[in-house]
């Protein structure tokens, strides 16, 4: 490892970049020194966040796929300066390395979202066993969300004999009101993939009447599509249309032919595929749940009460998972 980052090593792989910069196009010399230039940058790029930014290794190697794409680009835009090609990736890792972090942040706040809404904390559910149900006496069928948000916090029923342990110790916390209010913000926060059987497990935690539950996901389905249907249906028709055009290009390249209009194809697929997959991503996103400001503006509450509670109530969850599983 520590070859690649000797001086005489790194000023000599400089002085290769440059020249192989400075060849024109058709040079044989140029294309000889491509593969050679590509695959030591590639380590470079696997071994710099380790060495200089304490990126573990695991996530090197993601960090490496995710800027593979990019490597021509940098080795291209390499140009004579103060900085070796080793302090020049450097600084670049260290740029792409925070969106990395970022990124990967992002997706685990999302997993947690997602493992929580699909009952890892809970029992598998219980189709014979339905809550407890006071139906039209608690009047919740007919209030709007501000309301049955206070309802639900408020009015805690009795503990079912039925819960797991689990469960029952998800149910013993949420007997505070405060810590009611914090599961309220966390859920709100969650993308959309609830179920049915979710939706009752929601109800025997807080211990609430399952009316009220469903009627709460169904006001915050309105309300999320409410906010996003515009958007996630221009999405919808741009991923579409770009996906049309992906199988074209991939029929096309399968098929043959000219080899330099197969290479200007494979590039041109490769650079749509990109744009597909973001806005993929972008839909997505239209999926999760209310952001901490709209939260803030459903509970009343300041936007940093709900970053508080959100992360209050996925750290006790998060326990209460990590006990159930040992």
């Amino acid at each position: 490892m520590e070859s690649y980052f000797s001086r005489t090593e790194d000023e000599a792989f400089t002085r290769l970049v440059l020249e192989y910069n400075a060849l024109g196009e058709d040079a044989a010399r140029k294309r000889e020194l491509a593969e050679k230039i590509r695959e030591r940058t590639m380590i470079l790029l696997y071994l710099i966040p380790q060495r200089s930014l304490d990126l573990p290794a695991e996530d090197a190697g993601a960090f490496l796929l995710s800027v593979e794409n990019d490597i021509w680009r940098m080795i291209t835009s390499f140009r004579l300066s103060g900085l070796t090609y080793n302090g020049y990736l450097t600084k670049i890792c260290r740029y792409r390395c925070m969106r990395y972090g970022r990124k990967k942040m992002q997706e685990q706040n999302t997993e947690t979202g997602m493992t929580f809404s699909d009952l890892s904390v809970f029992e598998e559910v219980r189709e014979a066993y339905i809550p407890y149900s006071a139906g039209k006496e608690t009047g919740s069928d007919a209030m709007d969300m501000p309301d049955l948000i206070d309802f639900i916090i408020r009015n805690p029923g009795k503990t079912d004999a039925c819960l797991s342990a689990a469960e029952r110790k998800i149910a013993e916390l949420l007997r505070n009101p405060k810590k009611r209010r914090q599961f309220i913000s966390f859920i709100l926060s969650l993308p959309e993939v609830e179920s049915p059987g979710f939706i009752a497990d929601i109800s025997r935690v807080l211990c609430t009447d399952i009316s009220a539950v469903a009627r709460f996901y169904m006001l915050r389905h309105e309300m999320l599509l409410k906010a996003s249907e515009e958007n996630r249906r221009k999405l919808e028709d741009k991923a579409g249309r770009h996906w049309k055009v992906l199988v074209r290009l991939r029929q096309k390249i399968a098929a043959g032919g000219d080899a330099e209009k197969s290479d200007e194809m494979k590039e041109k697929y490769m650079r749509l595929e990109k744009t597909y997959r973001r806005r993929l991503s972008e839909l997505r996103r239209t999926y999760s749940g209310f952001t901490q400001t709209e939260i803030a503006g459903i509970l009343g509450i300041p936007r940093s009460s709900v970053t508080h509670d959100i992360h209050s109530m996925r750290k006790a969850l998060e326990k209460i998972a990590r006990e159930k599983r040992e």
